[in-house]
């Protein structure tokens, strides 16, 4: 059978108080991926970005000065 077609079947069998808690769910798990995906990614890349940021500036202050 054709998983859109057992998703739909199983959605015209739930109720509306189900059909609530299953978009809840569905909400809360997304939100969770979403954090767990992008958001602890690019926090972590940003603090290592921003522990690197100045031994590269004096890198290049170097440069220049070397120049």
């Amino acid at each position: 059978m054709n998983l859109v077609a057992t998703i739909a079947g199983f959605w015209a069998a739930c109720s509306t108080r189900q059909r609530a808690a299953v978009a809840a769910g569905i909400a809360v798990a997304a939100g969770t991926a979403l954090h767990l995906l992008l958001w602890e990614p690019g926090l972590a890349a940003r603090q290592s970005l921003s522990a690197t940021l100045p031994r590269l500036r004096a890198q290049l202050e170097d440069m220049r000065w070397q120049r």
